[in-house]
């Protein structure tokens, strides 16, 4: 399972696996587990190459222009599918644009 961790002091990300929890944690450090679900709030869309991935937006940039968001990027699958279980989204670069699958396609820009 995959690990992401941010650095108190200097505010930098790593990726790691679970096993590497130890090395983060001190004598009497308190460690609490989410399992709950994420809501199905999700867009499923297509990257720039047509490949089927899942938008879960996780903010709105403050910025004039069109709308922009902070989101989260998965691989092919649902929100009612284990994250570990799905394939690793592709690599995109910030400010991808992505076409939603909805019944009436469109764009959804600046996604970052």
């Amino acid at each position: 399972m995959r690990l992401l961790s941010l650095s108190p002091r200097t505010g930098a990300f790593s990726d790691g696996t679970v096993a590497d929890l130890p090395q983060h944690l001190r004598r009497g450090d308190l460690l609490v587990l989410n399992d709950a679900a994420t809501l199905p709030a999700s867009l499923p869309a297509r990257g720039p190459d047509g490949q089927e991935i899942e938008l879960r937006l996780a903010g709105q940039e403050d910025a004039p222009g069109p709308p922009s968001f902070w989101a989260v990027v998965f691989g092919p699958g649902g929100w009612r599918e284990r994250t570990e279980d799905r394939p690793a989204p592709p690599a995109l670069p910030v400010g991808t644009g992505f076409l939603r699958q909805a019944s009436r396609q469109r764009s959804v820009p600046g996604v970052h």
